[in-house]
């Protein structure tokens, strides 16, 4: 902080203890706090650095327009790594992640908010930065339903968790599900095995799947030609700005300047750069447990996906 200009701002990597810890570190906490000096907060993955299994944050400082700042951006982004040897690593698509939520202050559950200073000052917080405190990451337990394994059924929770894909597709939900006998739940109209040709023969389904086509079809005749003129020293040119200091990145308004300042020393190759799990079609059926996942998931053109869990009778 003394070396900051009143004007200046940084970024340090440091442990969660800091965010914390009482003492002398909740004093410095509590006063940075009040000046507004901290802007955001970003918790990164355990195991991420040599020498140290612990997980850490980045802390950026922004000393310009302090006393006017009423909250702190916080991100958890502890989730979003790979496996690298006896390392975690930061892939392409979560640096990029955190970059573009933090240049937009997106609000997104679980993973990141802009936090109140009221909030982080009262009584049952008291200037404690813990990021936990603030973003609930943890996963949803996966509920067995005891009634369903031992009679058959489906949980009508369940199906309602999917209600993203009912309001695109209502008319599917009907047509895959019926009531039955026991209250709160329901049971399959169609074979587990025709679940996927019924969704995809679903008029609803086709119709929505031939406009996102038609969509992806107009975007690949007004881009196609663009991206076939692009070489590879373009390319290159409009991936790899002037390089950043570590400081300076995070504070650009560009996402990419901003991820090479996280990203690891070596540069990722296209396929590392992909997710791990293919987006293709996929069909999955009933597993010993008497539950059964069922995915009907985006076709040739890359439609809609839906994944069903269906809890069924023993035999």
């Amino acid at each position: 902080m003394r070396i900051l200009k009143p004007s200046g701002r940084g970024a340090c990597i440091l442990p969660h203890g800091v965010l914390f810890r009482g003492n002398a570190e909740g004093v410095i906490r509590k006063n940075l706090i009040q000046r507004g000096y901290i802007k955001a907060i970003i918790g990164l993955p355990a195991n991420l650095f040599y020498g140290t299994g612990i997980p850490a944050c980045v802390l950026l400082i922004d000393k310009e327009g302090g006393a006017d700042r009423k909250g702190i951006f916080m991100i958890d982004a502890s989730k979003g790594f790979m496996k690298d040897g006896n390392k975690n690593r930061l892939r392409a698509q979560d640096i990029h992640k955190i970059v573009d939520t933090f240049s937009h202050r997106a609000d997104l559950p679980g993973y990141s908010r802009m936090v109140p200073v009221d909030e982080i000052s009262d009584a049952k917080n008291d200037f404690n930065l813990n990021l936990p405190r603030y973003i609930d990451s943890t996963e949803p337990e996966d509920l067995q339903d005891i009634n369903g394994h031992l009679r058959g059924g489906i949980p009508e929770r369940d199906i309602d968790a999917l209600d993203r894909y009912w309001k695109i597709i209502p008319g599917v939900r009907s047509a895959l599900f019926e009531k039955s006998p026991y209250p709160g739940y329901s049971q399959l109209r169609v074979a587990a095995s025709d679940i996927k040709s019924a969704i995809f023969s679903h008029p609803e389904f086709t119709t929505f799947n031939a406009s996102a086509t038609k969509l992806l079809t107009k975007w690949k005749k007004a881009n196609t030609s663009v991206l076939k003129t692009l070489t590879r020293s373009a390319s290159e040119a409009l991936m790899s700005p002037s390089p950043l200091s570590a400081s300076e990145a995070l504070m650009s308004p560009s996402p990419l300047s901003a991820s090479e300042a996280l990203v690891s020393p070596s540069p990722l190759s296209a396929s590392e750069a992909l997710p791990e799990t293919s987006d293709s079609s996929r069909s999955a059926y009933a597993s010993k447990t008497s539950s059964a996942s069922i995915f009907a998931a985006d076709s040739e053109s890359g439609g809609a996906s839906l994944a069903l869990r269906v809890s069924m009778k023993p035999k």
